[in-house]
């Protein structure tokens, strides 16, 4: 069966629409249980990528809820799908940050609006690696320590702390092994680079064996991205979005053979230099040995006093 690839960001936004499925999402991934979940307006970051022969405007969208714990917390969860190896520079990810960091959430506690910053968490799916050592999903995690009497502090989390950190996923899908199969693991499967159809990669071909697994939350989200098959605006939105990505992979190739000429001409240009100053010293010597002052030296082989008279004292 061919259902549409959740990596683009287009199809994940409308796999996230379905609310039980972003539910479910964001709590096994952060292992907590989620008893509400409110979509916060999503927004389009807005990128200009500077090719080399043209400049592409980028929009990628970013899913952004307001989650509600079992512990009656409210937290802020802000989720990047990265589908492009170009696009990733730490600018950009912490201006991204920043600006999360910067806005209020909205929220209704007891029938009351409330308006206040609230603690964040972030998830992030990267289609490419991020490292060959870290593992495939990373959880980056902010205890509390006692420094002066050396132990790990186990009170209460004060709120004023937790607005100025937060923890992060990494999940790095090109490292995501075939063969676990832990909830987590079976909800990330979707994203799998072995299922993505080799000719048409927004596409992933989902075989018997992952259909007829008991597990509901998979099964609502291989669902929902068979119904996106049908979606007339969706599809079109994902052909767009393509045709970006064609731009940006033959933008990385073109670069990539670009540093590869840069660094070939840069190393050709040290090895002829080392080449040229060998034969000057060996010059040099010869003329150390017959007994040439170091002026006629300088002038012959273009080698500085320093150097000349280091091979003298040799």
């Amino acid at each position: 069966m061919k259902l549409l690839n959740p990596i683009y960001d287009s199809v994940f936004k409308y796999l996230m629409e379905d609310l039980e499925i972003a539910k479910g999402f964001i709590s096994t991934i952060i292992d907590t249980e989620i008893t509400e979940l409110y979509p916060a307006p999503q927004e389009a970051t807005s990128i200009t990528l500077l090719l080399k022969h043209n400049q592409l405007p980028l929009h990628r969208m970013d899913y952004v809820a307001i989650i509600k714990t079992s512990e009656n917390k409210f937290e802020k969860v802000v989720i990047e799908v990265q589908k492009s190896s170009v696009i990733p520079e730490i600018d950009r990810f912490r201006d991204y940050v920043a600006e999360k960091y910067g806005k209020k959430s909205t929220y209704k506690l007891n029938n009351e609006q409330r308006v206040e910053h609230l603690p964040m968490k972030t998830i992030y799916l990267l289609d490419k690696k991020l490292s060959d050592t870290l593992p495939a999903v990373l959880h980056r995690k902010g205890d509390y320590y006692d420094v002066l009497y050396r132990k790990k502090y186990q009170g209460e989390k004060n709120k004023y702390v937790e607005l100025l950190n937060h923890d992060s996923w990494f999940i790095q899908i090109e490292k995501l092994p075939p063969d676990l199969k832990s909830d987590l693991a079976l909800i990330l499967t979707v994203f799998a680079p072995w299922l993505r159809d080799p000719k048409e990669e927004w596409y992933i071909n989902i075989d018997e064996k992952l259909l007829s697994k008991k597990h509901a939350l998979l099964q609502r989200i291989l669902l929902r991205l068979e119904n996106a098959t049908h979606n007339k605006k969706l599809l079109l939105t994902l052909d767009t979005e393509r045709k970006i990505e064609d731009e940006i992979d033959k933008y990385q190739k073109e670069a990539e053979e670009e540093r590869r000429q840069k660094e070939d001409e840069r190393r050709q240009k040290e090895e002829a230099l080392a080449k040229e100053k060998e034969k000057s010293i060996k010059l040099a010597k010869k003329m150390v040995k017959i007994g040439d002052s170091i002026e006629e030296i300088i002038e012959e082989t273009g080698l500085s006093r320093e150097e000349i008279e280091n091979l003298t004292k040799k």
